[in-house]
């Protein structure tokens, strides 16, 4: 939320601190507002894919990530950024689309986790493969 925030508020100079050309500048000036709203997808999608890394759930994580991506952030910026003509601000918001609706998907299987039962797999997981603390 920090840097989205930081990008939004001094969207006017950050920019001639790395770029010299004009359009370029001018480029990113007209996406930041959906650049700021992706870093904070972004974010929240790293989390999502944490906690089902944690819960032993890999696949699940990749698969969602795949489908969000692929299925729909890929297809999305094909129709915003060349059939609407949106340029740049139409391939940062099929992305940020895809990723938000990953991260939607996430938050439901996230919700609707049952915390005790996935304890007991991971206490029976390293049971099983004997896993030890080194103290």
């Amino acid at each position: 939320m920090v840097v989205s925030l930081a990008f939004v508020v001094s969207h006017k100079n950050v920019p001639g601190l790395f770029l010299n050309d004009r359009l370029a500048i001018e480029a990113f000036q007209d996406v930041v507002g959906v650049f700021a709203v992706f870093i904070v997808v972004d974010g929240m999608n790293s989390t999502c894919q944490s906690i089902l890394r944690g819960m032993g759930k890999l696949t699940l994580g990749a698969v969602v990530n795949a489908m969000a991506f692929y299925a729909v952030g890929l297809p999305l910026v094909g129709l915003f950024a060349f059939q609407l003509d949106w340029g740049l601000q139409g391939t940062w918001l099929g992305l940020t689309t895809g990723l938000s609706l990953g991260v939607s998907a996430y938050l439901l299987l996230i919700q609707r986790t049952d915390w005790r039962a996935r304890a007991d797999e991971a206490i029976l997981r390293n049971e099983d493969e004997k896993v030890y603390a080194v103290v």
